[in-house]
């Protein structure tokens, strides 16, 4: 008896450490070829507004502002950008080229100081990690920028700055996805 109360106890604690993954649920763009998950829904916002933007490139962008108190972080965002066939050269001075001028455009857009830049992959396709400081170094976003072919994804945390590198930015990360068609 006393076996099956203390089973029934561990296994109760168990599934509720399972299904208590603080309300995380995966969220797929319609259209965008990827999942990620996030600590609740995402608002969008297109770019239709951008009158500079060429009309045959299609910029999506998905962000969610956790509850103030209930998160560690203060924002999650999403976005990708999908290029015309051969708008972004192959090769890797095309591609180096690309990543820094979208870096250099983020910093002066932001107002932020750049504190590290990484490489880094998504199976084959080349990627970019940044860490930037912002509001007087209150805060910090970090990005990761994936281009897959003719398609550009941001994957954006933003945290106060002593909360830097906590746990949920790398569960948001690493949740990533591009899906097959």
């Amino acid at each position: 008896m006393k076996q099956n109360l203390i089973l029934a106890i561990v296994s109760f604690l168990f599934m509720s450490f399972i299904q208590n993954d603080g309300g995380w649920k995966e969220f797929k763009p319609l259209k965008g070829g990827c999942s990620v998950e996030m600590p609740g829904v995402p608002m969008v916002r297109s770019d239709k507004k951008n009158k500079d933007k060429p009309k045959d490139i299609k910029q999506m962008v998905f962000f969610l502002e956790p509850p103030k108190g209930t998160d560690d972080n203060l924002v999650y965002g999403l976005s990708y950008t999908f290029f015309p066939a051969g708008t972004v050269h192959k090769d890797s001075l095309g591609i180096d080229n690309f990543f820094n001028q979208l870096k250099n455009d983020m910093l002066a857009g932001l107002h932020a100081k750049l504190l590290s830049e990484k490489d880094i992959k998504y199976n084959s396709y080349p990627g970019k990690e940044y860490k930037v400081s912002i509001k007087n170094g209150e805060a910090v976003i970090l990005f990761r920028d994936y281009l897959m072919q003719d398609k550009y994804y941001t994957l954006q945390v933003c945290t106060p700055i002593e909360n830097d590198n906590n746990i949920a930015i790398t569960k948001f990360f690493d949740s990533f996805r591009i899906l097959e068609k």
